[in-house]
C-alpha cells in the first residue's frame, strides 16, 4: 500500500514540464464598424510585438474561426497589438498582454456622430477635434469585468503613416 503514493510522486516528477504549464488562452476576435458587426472571416491578420532589454518579437498567431491561441506572456509582459482588416488598421501600444482566461477582443471604429460610449469622460471641445475613434474591448469569456483602451484619431492621414511606419519597422527587426 506504501507504494501507490511513492508511484505518485515518480510520475508528477518524471512528467513533461507542460503539465505544469499555464493553460492555453484562446482569443476571440470581432470587428465593429459603426457600431455594427462586421464579418470578418478570418480575413485579418492579428500582429503582436513586444520588447525587453535584450529582444524584439513579432508574433503573428494562425487564425482559425476568428480565434487563436495566445502566446504566454508573463503579468508584466507589455507590447503592441495591431488589427488589420482590408484597408482598416487599428494600434495599440502599450497593452498588457498577459491573460488567465478565455478572452473576445473587440476592435471598432467610430465615426462622426461618435457613439457615446466612444467618449464618455472627454470634453466637447475635444470631441469637435477627434476625426474618429477606434477602440479595443477586452472582454473576459469566464468571468471579471473587461476593459477598454480607445484613440481618438485627430489627423487621419498621420495615423494611416504611423501605423505603416509601425508595421514596417517592426517587421525589419
Amino acid at each position: 500500500m506504501k507504494l501507490l503514493p511513492s508511484f505518485l510522486i515518480s510520475i508528477l516528477f518524471l512528467s513533461p514540464c507542460d503539465t505544469f504549464a499555464q493553460e492555453k488562452v484562446i482569443i476571440t476576435i470581432t470587428f465593429f464598424k459603426e457600431g455594427k458587426p462586421v464579418e470578418i472571416n478570418n480575413n485579418f491578420h492579428i500582429y503582436i510585438f513586444t520588447e525587453d532589454s535584450l529582444l524584439k518579437k513579432t508574433y503573428l498567431p494562425k487564425i482559425q474561426d476568428n480565434q487563436f491561441t495566445l502566446p504566454q506572456f508573463n503579468k508584466e509582459q507589455k507590447g503592441i497589438i495591431l488589427f488589420v482588416y482590408k484597408n482598416h488598421c487599428i494600434a495599440f501600444d502599450q497593452v498588457n498582454l498577459y491573460h488567465n482566461q478565455n478572452m473576445k477582443w473587440e476592435f471598432g471604429i467610430d465615426n462622426r456622430p461618435f457613439h457615446p460610449d466612444n467618449h464618455a469622460g472627454t470634453s466637447k471641445d475635444e470631441i469637435k477635434k477627434i476625426k474618429q475613434i477606434n477602440y479595443l474591448k477586452f472582454n473576459p469569456l469566464e468571468y471579471g469585468d473587461g476593459t477598454r483602451l480607445s484613440n481618438y484619431i485627430h489627423n487621419m492621414r498621420q495615423y494611416k503613416n504611423d501605423v505603416k511606419k509601425l508595421l514596417i519597422g517592426q517587421l525589419r527587426k
